[in-house]
């Protein structure tokens, strides 16, 4: 006990093997908590330059590690002689994307079948189920993720309209429903990309028509296309954010892959001080490996692809 105290450290006093179950929980929740780089930043072209943004990504667990959640700041770059780069705060995706409310998110997720290629449709109340999002076969489900668990919760009263809502962003069930400091998922191994209009991935090497189309391609690319920023997020989503160096930071569109739907309803069990460090609700990583961005030809024509 002194060691302890001396040391700012804890004593544990278990007595039984619950509790030293639930004293080892206690230490990896105090372990993961407080704020952490995650990844590494994402940054537009090869050089600095108007409208160059570079972005950052953190995440932090909380609340006994049942609030596990993200931000993404982007800064505008410029080029200085003698000072060099200097790095000015314009946006947090978190925050732009709650006021763009649950609403006002394009979402969308895939399931997959007999093959592997994915139908996808928009994520709601009306193409979502319980069972979707806590599918029995899946093999990242907690044993506590179940529809019948879902509908339990807020004292029976449950829906899944509402549970769709919260997973989209709505914070009107927080507390009946996990509670979040943000409705950004934590961004821990998936490292951003900006895709620039201005990307050239140098296929003009090719040669012939494919050359020719390229260069075409680059033209219309560059006169209307966006920066977007690309990334995962322990939310179940690969997030695709406006990547404009000062007014960026909203979500054009989220996807939640069909690698990821069978579990979500984990994201939903709410912070049971009766429970301690037994909670129902289990950190997952859901979207959080690499990305890769590329123009490829398919279908008769160029196109910029992200694979996840």
């Amino acid at each position: 006990w002194h060691a302890a105290l001396n040391s700012r450290g804890e004593f544990i006093n278990a007595t039984s093997p619950t509790d030293v179950t639930e004293a080892m929980r206690r230490i990896l929740a105090a372990v993961n908590e407080g704020a952490t780089p995650s990844g590494t930043i994402g940054v537009t072209g090869a050089r600095v330059g108007t409208g160059s943004l570079t972005v950052e990504p953190s995440y932090e667990s909380k609340n006994n590690g049942t609030d596990w959640y993200g931000r993404l700041n982007g800064y505008r770059v410029s080029a200085d002689p003698v000072a060099g780069a200097t790095f000015t705060w314009a946006w947090d995706a978190a925050t732009e994307i709650e006021a763009q409310g649950a609403g006002g998110r394009t979402i969308q997720f895939g399931t997959t079948g007999a093959s592997v290629v994915p139908t996808v449709q928009g994520f709601d109340a009306g193409s979502v189920t319980l069972s979707t999002l806590c599918a029995a076969s899946d093999p990242l489900k907690t044993v506590s993720c179940t529809p019948a668990a879902i509908s339990a919760l807020d004292s029976g009263n449950m829906t899944l309209g509402r549970a769709v809502a919260y997973l989209r962003g709505s914070r009107v069930d927080e507390g009946a429903l996990r509670t979040r400091t943000t409705v950004l998922g934590d961004i821990v191994n998936s490292s951003p990309i900006i895709s620039a209009p201005t990307d050239d991935y140098g296929y003009r090497s090719l040669g012939g028509t494919l050359a020719t189309s390229y260069a075409a391609y680059l033209a219309t690319k560059k006169s209307g296309g966006r920066s977007a920023v690309l990334v995962g997020a322990n939310d179940g989503m690969f997030h695709v954010i406006d990547g404009h160096d000062t007014t960026g930071g909203e979500e054009f569109y989220a996807y939640v892959p069909a690698t990821s739907v069978g579990h979500m309803g984990n994201l939903l069990f709410p912070y049971v001080a009766a429970d301690k460090n037994n909670q129902k609700f289990e950190h997952r990583y859901f979207v959080d490996g690499p990305i890769t961005v590329s123009d490829v030809h398919m279908a008769g024509g160029w196109r910029t692809v992200a694979v996840a």
